[in-house]
């Protein structure tokens, strides 16, 4: 016997059909929208026409407060995933589809991305091969990470590039630029020179014109940070991006150091790309190896120092200089011993000097007076003891004028040693 359905009957079973339509099944579909505040993608169920909304997935999650910790993936739009629904009708994404492009999802492997890889096609010619128990990630924006077999952890961003090699102990950092920060004032900076042109810019520029500088900055850190040290190597740039020169020439190098209060700068030293130092102690200035001060003295002490210089070195008065050793060859004269010494041997020569002077000119004199007085001689014997003694006068009065020449010279010889400033403690 047969009946006709009950119209209720087949409603039931329609209702049926709709609730279990997607029970073990796992579907493909394509994310049309992705909400990064709410963590939710609308996806298109392909060949069911269905438009679901689920939660998008963390690979893995772990919440234990301070020691939490998670892997996740934001999708983007037109990205395919598995969808698969629970006993209650309800989707969930499962994990990205294999490949897809923008209309078509496919399922078909590992081997058919690498395929398309490594013919350089759909973006992703970095999908490299992975060695068994490596691993991989890039982001949209062409950040990577890999991990290999042998311990190589590689980081990029673009072409910038971190590598950390484990059987060799090795870092390679490559970069434009690299800065390294403690994050309390204190930095490395090595590669492009980059300045904030304006008070208000919130990322640095690279300065047209300049090459590379290596910058050591060393700060006191806390709540107002004191500048202790800084250096500059390379294209030696200020805080504006302008070339800095010393002795007329630009630096290839700068150190300065700074006093407790982190304004006063008190060592510096310059050395532009001839060759020539600056160097400038406090209010003294040793510039272009000619040392100068107007007030106060530049004092340093060295174990050892050789200076070969092919310009002259000036040390000019005014200024204290501590130099020489007590085993040196030739040891440098105490400035100031000498100088006392000198003064008190001028001032006894001197003293001889007109002594002799007056002794040869009166003799001089005396024997001139004595052979005027005496008449004409004709016994040989007296009258070669008259030319004898009228030599003897013009030998007196000689020595006189010598001596007197001498005193003079010496008093103009002394001038420069009295007038030296230079000596040693």
């Amino acid at each position: 016997m047969s009946r006709h359905p009950n119209p209720g009957d087949v409603q039931l079973r329609r209702k049926l059909q709709d609730d279990t339509q997607n029970h073990n099944r796992v579907h493909l579909g394509q994310i049309k929208n992705v909400n990064t505040v709410t963590g939710t993608a609308t996806v298109a169920v392909q060949n069911t026409g269905q438009l679901i909304k689920a939660v998008i997935p963390t690979h893995a999650i772990s919440m234990r407060g301070f020691r939490s910790s998670w892997q996740r993936y934001m999708p983007q739009n037109l990205d395919f995933v598995k969808v698969a629904f629970g006993p209650d009708n309800r989707p969930y994404l499962l994990s990205a589809a294999t490949w897809g492009t923008n209309t078509t999802a496919f399922n078909d492997g590992y081997a058919q991305i690498q395929d398309v890889g490594s013919r350089k096609q759909g973006g992703i010619s970095d999908f490299v091969e992975l060695k068994q128990g490596e691993w991989d990630m890039r982001s949209s924006g062409n950040a990577y990470i890999h991990g290999s077999e042998q311990g190589r952890l590689l980081l990029c961003g673009g072409q910038s590039k971190i590598e950390l090699r484990k059987e060799a102990e090795e870092i390679e950092s490559r970069a434009g630029l690299t800065i390294i920060s403690n994050g309390a004032g204190s930095s490395i900076r090595l590669g492009e020179v980059k300045r904030k042109l304006l008070p208000t810019d919130f990322q640095e520029t690279a300065i047209t014109g300049a090459t590379n500088e290596l910058s050591t900055t060393v700060e006191t850190g806390g709540l107002i940070s004191l500048s202790m040290y800084q250096s500059r190597i390379g294209d030696v740039r200020d805080g504006a991006g302008l070339p800095e020169f010393g002795s007329g020439a630009p630096l290839r190098a700068r150190y300065s150091y700074y006093d407790p209060t982190g304004f006063t700068t008190a060592l510096e030293i310059k050395i532009n790309n001839l060759g020539s130092v600056d160097v400038s102690h406090g209010i003294a200035a040793l510039d272009g190896l000619t040392l100068t001060s107007t007030t106060g003295p530049l004092k340093t002490t060295y174990f050892n120092t050789t200076i070969d210089s092919t310009v002259t070195t000036n040390v000019t008065a005014g200024l204290r200089v501590s130099l020489g050793s007590s085993t040196a060859i030739d040891p440098l004269v105490k400035g100031l011993t000498w100088t006392l010494a000198r003064i008190t041997q001028h001032t006894a020569q001197g003293a001889q000097h007109t002594i002799a002077a007056g002794a040869w000119g009166a003799l001089g004199g005396m024997i001139t007076a004595r052979l005027a007085a005496i008449p004409p001689i004709s016994d040989p014997d007296l009258l070669a003891l008259y030319t004898a003694l009228g030599t003897l006068a013009i030998a007196a009065t000689a020595a006189e004028i010598a001596h007197t020449a001498a005193l003079t010279a010496f008093e103009g010889g002394s001038a420069g040693y009295l007038s030296l400033k230079c000596w040693t403690e």
